[in-house]
Parts: structure tokens; C-alpha cells; sequence
């Protein structure tokens, strides 16, 4: 009879340790990655508006992946709106550089 009971209690155990388990998996809270979406309004308005419209596109992905419970995609969507904001803001200054260098060669090459 002591060995039917040590079984129970053994049993008992184990399923409680397996529900503790169960409810500390379904207490992870997952933090919402930053969306970005200013980034890219930035880089669309104001440096280069294709590679912006990308990053807007991915930006809008991440809440909606968020809510559907798809935290990885949401989190590359978020890092990928970054990466073409990025790149946006990259191009657009290398452009605005170019331009202005061609400028100022104009000028002082009006001047001699």
C-alpha cells in the first residue's frame, strides 16, 4: 500500500512540475519590435522616395505579423523597413553630395 501511495505522490508530482513548465511557457511575454515607420516616412520624403516606399511597405508588415503571432517574421519585417531606410538615406546624401560637387565645379569653372 506504501508503494501504491509513493506512485501517486510521484505522479502527482511530475504533473504539477509539467504545469508549472506549461504556465511559465504561456507567461513569456514577447516584446513588439520597433516598427520604424518614422524612419521610413523620413527617408521617403526626404531622400529617396523608392527605396522609401519599400521600407514603409515593411514597416506596415510588422504590426499586422505582430498580431497574427508571427514574432520572428515581424521581427526581420522590422529589420528589413530599417535596412531600406538605410539604404535610402545612404543614396539620397551620396546623391545630394554628387550634386552639390557638381555645382560648386560648375561655378568655379563659369569663374575662370
Amino acid at each position: 500500500m506504501e508503494q501504491n501511495f509513493e506512485l501517486h505522490e510521484q505522479v502527482v508530482n511530475q504533473a504539477t512540475e509539467k504545469t508549472t513548465e506549461h504556465e511559465n511557457a504561456q507567461k513569456t511575454v514577447m516584446m513588439k519590435p520597433n516598427d520604424n515607420m518614422l524612419l521610413a516616412i523620413l527617408t521617403t520624403v526626404c531622400c529617396c522616395l523608392p527605396f522609401g516606399i519599400v521600407a514603409i511597405i515593411k514597416a506596415s508588415q510588422v504590426n499586422s505579423l505582430f498580431a497574427m503571432k508571427q514574432y520572428a517574421a515581424a521581427q526581420v519585417s522590422a529589420e528589413e523597413a530599417k535596412k531600406w531606410s538605410y539604404i535610402g538615406i545612404g543614396l539620397g546624401l551620396a546623391i545630394g553630395i554628387i550634386y552639390l560637387f557638381i555645382g560648386f565645379v560648375g561655378v568655379f569653372s563659369h569663374n575662370l
